[in-house]
């Protein structure tokens, strides 16, 4: 592709630079330009998991000995999860996963990131997206900036998360080309719904902990061994080391089933009191209740999500990351598929049949490689989410999975019972463990030949 094109990345987070990232490792050749609408690439945020599908992603940028520096080198800690029913005088082992999860504190990924985006590249700051401009008779795609200045661009790249300016143009052109041209007012509305997020109905509270707090205070903790999850009906804790483990990333989640698909009222992330968590999550075994007492100060997030799109992309626009499929984070999948979109899109954009005259359709073969993929991602973290919160059955009714009644949840104990929950979650959790998205990079990069080939 000739070096005088122009790919703009709308939003600076871990998906805006990893595919800056990946752009500079396959199409060189491209100029680049970074609009972050915050006066700085922001480090908010607490842990993050990295599982082997995404690790063999980004070894392939060399980055493998960058994250090496900020993995957990505490002795005694180990990169497997387990499981604990949790809401019982005493809890109950669960089980343990088959493959190890990589865990960083947010702003020490960030850091790796930043440390190999091209000097060369721009990086512009509080830019915040107003709106954008493709005209399919001009050349170029014009950006425009709420502080009232504007820039342009061949190619432009969404990923400026759940609350996408990008999304919210595109999606508002869509329903206004569809009344245009003559299509019910219902189409109309179906697209103008993407625009905004739905709550999960869900909430979390997190906070992180120090390994020494967590010592002092429980000093043969479950958690201080590895990532643990700690379940019950319809809530549960997630730890997991971070900072080369001397802290501990703490997730506190509840459910509230009947509310997901609604609008959330109120603040989406707010500071929230001891004394709430405490409340939402009594009756724990001591071992979660520790971590619980140690939630000092926590901050409360609801779960919003994007609901599934019809599309990625319009003309010479795409979204990446939270921008197309903000998704619940029970997998710890989100920032993973919002990497792996760009390492499909850098790609695509890098191959040689990649022209001017054809980026559109490198756009639509992105569009249609990994939205199959998000989808089934998507529906495995509504899966993962049920079994946590006991509201999926496996192998056993639903009654007997969300009693709290001593005598019944200790049947978890049972070693079929043990198997049954390792199987259930393996079967969740393969794609990540076993899965690669190679064999996805290189199905695109031959349907761009063919669509190109079909043209001709």
């Amino acid at each position: 592709m000739a070096n005088r094109l122009n790919v703009a990345i709308v939003g600076g987070g871990i998906t805006g630079l990893a595919l800056a990232i990946a752009l500079s490792r396959n199409a060189p050749d491209l100029k680049v330009d970074i609009y972050e609408a915050t006066p700085s690439f922001s480090s908010v945020g607490a842990g993050i998991g990295m599982w082997p599908r995404v690790r063999e992603i980004v070894e392939t940028y060399g980055l493998a000995e960058a994250f090496a520096r900020y993995q957990v080198a505490t002795p005694g800690i180990d990169s497997f999860f387990k499981w604990r029913r949790s809401d019982l005088r005493h809890g109950v082992a669960l089980g343990r996963g088959q493959v190890g999860m990589r865990s960083y504190h947010r702003a020490d990924l960030l850091q790796v990131l930043l440390e190999h985006v091209p000097p060369h590249y721009g990086t512009h700051f509080s830019k915040r997206l107003d709106s954008y401009v493709d005209d399919p008779d001009q050349d170029v795609v014009i950006l425009r900036f709420a502080d009232g200045t504007s820039a342009s661009c061949d190619i432009l790249i969404g990923a400026d998360g759940i609350k996408s300016a990008v999304r919210r143009k595109m999606y508002t052109e869509m329903a206004e080309e569809t009344q245009t041209e003559g299509n019910s007012d219902e189409q109309a509305q179906n697209l103008l719904s993407c625009i905004t997020p739905v709550w999960s109905g869900e909430r979390v509270y997190r906070h992180i902990i120090t390994r020494d707090d967590l010592v002092k205070s429980y000093p043969d903790h479950p958690s201080l061994s590895g990532p643990v999850q700690y379940i019950a009906a319809h809530r549960y804790l997630i730890t997991y080391p971070i900072s080369q483990g001397r802290a501990f990333n703490v997730g506190a989640f509840i459910s509230y089933p009947e509310r997901c698909g609604t609008i959330y009222e109120g603040p989406w992330v707010r500071e929230a009191t001891q004394d709430e968590v405490l409340a939402e999550f009594a009756g724990f075994e001591p071992a979660g209740q520790a971590i619980l007492d140690l939630m000092i100060k926590p901050s409360l997030w609801a779960v919003n999500i994007v609901p599934p799109l019809p599309t990625y992309v319009s003309g010479r626009v795409a979204l990446v990351g939270d921008a197309a499929h903000a998704m619940r984070p029970h997998q710890g999948a989100g920032a993973g598929q919002g990497i792996e979109d760009g390492f499909i899109l850098a790609a695509l954009l890098g191959s040689h049949a990649a022209t001017r005259q054809t980026l559109t359709t490198a756009l639509s073969v992105y569009d249609t490689i990994r939205r199959p993929v998000v989808e089934e991602t998507s529906q495995r973290t509504i899966d993962m989410g049920l079994s946590l919160y006991l509201e999926r059955p496996w192998s056993t009714s639903h009654e007997d999975l969300a009693s709290t009644c001593e005598a019944e949840a200790h049947k978890f104990e049972e070693p079929d019972r043990v198997q049954a929950f390792e199987e259930a979650v393996s079967d969740l959790y393969g794609w990540l463990w076993y899965g690669s998205a190679l064999p996805s990079r290189q199905q695109a990069l031959d349907l761009l030949q063919a669509r190109i080939h079909d043209r001709e």
